[in-house]
């Protein structure tokens, strides 16, 4: 009886963990790009892709295929205002060169909105308002 108790009291407090840090990065699970502001043309219609975190990682799939675009890992600050997503590409459109890119997030709505220094030892942007912001909306949970 011991024995159960002990194990039942581990997977409670297991489940509590998992679920804590779910709550400390607000980004994980499965996005869709909606729309990307700030350029000429929409290129969200034609790039169709899920951007999926987990607490350490992300990798971009086509919406259609699944198959995998990017991978990066990433670090969050919630601290921060706006908050912070700093990220390390590993396969970008430049080949094998480990891109980093800083960028800033938040969530208006149900929507996540990042803004991202593309080029690589660029500033992190500070605010939302000028050059391109990418808007994803969360998928449901299946």
């Amino acid at each position: 009886m011991k024995y159960i108790r002990e194990t039942t009291l581990a997977g409670i407090l297991l489940i509590g963990f998992a679920h804590g840090e779910q709550n400390k990065n607000p980004l994980i699970g499965e996005w869709k790009l909606k729309k990307l502001e700030g350029v000429k043309y929409d290129v969200a219609a034609k790039m169709k892709v899920f951007w999926t975190f987990d607490k350490s990682e992300v990798v971009v799939t086509a919406t259609d295929t699944r198959e995998e675009a990017s991978r990066m890992t990433y670090v969050i600050d919630t601290s921060k205002t706006p908050h912070w997503i700093t990220a390390n590409v590993s396969d970008s459109l430049t080949g094998n060169k480990k891109d980093k890119r800083l960028g800033i997030f938040r969530f208006v709505g149900d929507e996540l909105h990042i803004k991202w220094e593309i080029k690589d030892g660029g500033a992190r942007p500070t605010k939302f308002t000028e050059g391109r912001v990418a808007k994803f909306t969360r998928t449901p949970k299946k």
